[in-house]
C-alpha cells in the first residue's frame, strides 16, 4: 500500500507499532491485577458502604476493573473511590504504573524511528530510561514527598462529611493527594480549600507535565564515539539508497525510482569515473584507470607550461 498523507508509514517504520501494542496488552493485563488486589481490600467496604447504589456492574469487582481501567488510561470519575489505606496503597501504584506507561509508549514511538537504533525492544528502552533519567526520577520523587508533607498542613476535606475522617488530614493523605495529582489521577474525594494548598496543587500538576518532557528529551540525545560516527558516514558513502541508516522514520519519497536512477547514473556518468591519481601522479591501483597506458605529452604543451 501507498504511503499516504493518513498512514505514511512504510514497511521499515512501523516496528513501533507492534511494540505499543505489546506494552499496551501487558498494560491491559496490569488492570486486572490492580483490581483484583482493590477488590480484595475495598471490595467489602463499597459494598457496604452508601455509594453500592451507584452500582452499574452485579458486583463490586465490576466496578473495581472498570475504576482501574479509568486509572490506566488516566481517566477517573470519582464514583467509586478508595476507601482505606490499603486501598489508596494499591490506587498509589496504579496511578505510577499508567503514568509510566504513557512515557514508555512515546518513547518506543521516538527511539525507533531514531538513527542508529538496530533492534528496539521495550526492556531495552526501559533499561535506556533507567540509566539516562535515573537522576531525574530522584529529584522529582524528592520534590513530590516534599510537597506532600507541606501539604499535610494543609486542611482536607471530602464530599461527606462522615466519609474517612480518620484518612483526611495527616501525612498519609498528603501523600496519597500528591502522588495522584503528580501521576495525573484524581478522584475528587480530597478536596484542597486554601489558596495555598491550590497553589502547591497547581504546581505538582506542572511538575507531572514537565517531567515526562525532560525524560523523553534525554532519551533522544544520541551519545556516539567517534568510531561509531565514521562507520556511520562510511556506511553511507557505501550505499547512499538504504535509508535505514538515518533512522527508520527517514524515508525518500519514491524510493525505488531515486534508487534505479542513482544505478545507471553509476555506469553512465562519467564523473563516476574520475581518475584517483596517487602521490606521485599515477593512477591508484585498482582504480578503472590504472591499466591505461599514460599519454605522452606533445613538446608543444611542455612549452607553453
Amino acid at each position: 500500500m501507498k504511503p499516504s498523507l493518513l498512514l505514511p508509514f512504510r514497511k521499515g517504520n512501523r516496528t513501533w507499532l507492534m511494540l505499543v501494542a505489546q506494552a499496551y496488552m501487558a498494560h491491559l493485563f496490569m488492570c486486572f491485577i490492580w483490581a483484583s488486589l482493590f477488590y480484595a481490600v475495598d471490595g467489602k467496604q463499597w459494598e457496604d458502604s452508601q455509594e453500592a447504589h451507584m452500582s452499574v456492574g452485579s458486583s463490586a469487582y465490576d466496578e473495581a476493573l472498570w475504576m482501574m481501567f479509568c486509572v490506566a488510561h488516566q481517566l477517573t470519575f470519582g464514583e467509586f473511590v478508595p476507601q482505606t489505606k490499603a486501598g489508596r496503597a494499591i490506587v498509589c501504584l496504579a496511578c505510577f504504573e499508567a503514568y509510566w506507561f504513557q512515557v514508555l509508549a512515546v518513547a518506543l514511538v521516538l527511539v525507533s524511528q531514531l538513527a542508529g537504533e538496530r533492534r528496539v525492544t521495550i526492556l531495552g528502552v526501559c533499561r535506556r530510561f533507567l540509566k539516562l533519567a535515573w537522576p531525574s526520577f530522584a529529584a522529582f520523587y524528592a520534590l513530590v514527598i516534599l510537597l506532600a508533607v507541606v501539604l499535610s498542613a494543609v486542611e482536607f476535606d471530602g464530599d461527606d462529611g462522615e466519609q474517612d475522617t480518620h484518612l483526611r488530614h495527616g501525612f498519609g493523605t498528603g501523600i496519597y493527594f500528591s502522588w495522584c495529582v503528580a501521576h495525573k489521577v484524581s478522584f475528587g474525594e480530597v478536596i484542597i480549600r486554601t489558596p495555598g494548598g491550590r497553589t502547591l496543587t497547581g504546581v505538582l500538576d506542572i511538575l507531572g507535565m514537565l517531567h515526562i518532557y525532560w525524560c523523553l528529551a534525554m532519551l533522544g540525545i544520541r551519545h556516539v564515539s567517534t568510531g561509531q560516527y565514521r562507520e556511520l558516514l562510511s556506511e553511507l558513502q557505501e550505499h547512499p539508497e538504504n535509508t535505514a541508516l538515518l533512522g527508520a522514520g527517514y524515508s525518500i519519497i519514491d524510493q525505488e525510482e531515486v534508487v534505479i536512477e542513482m544505478q545507471a547514473q553509476m555506469r553512465e556518468d562519467p564523473a563516476q569515473n574520475v581518475e584517483q591519481v596517487d602521490a606521485e601522479g599515477s593512477p591508484k591501483r585498482g582504480s578503472k584507470d590504472s591499466n591505461r597506458p599514460n599519454r605522452v605529452v606533445p613538446e608543444e604543451e611542455l612549452a607553453a607550461t
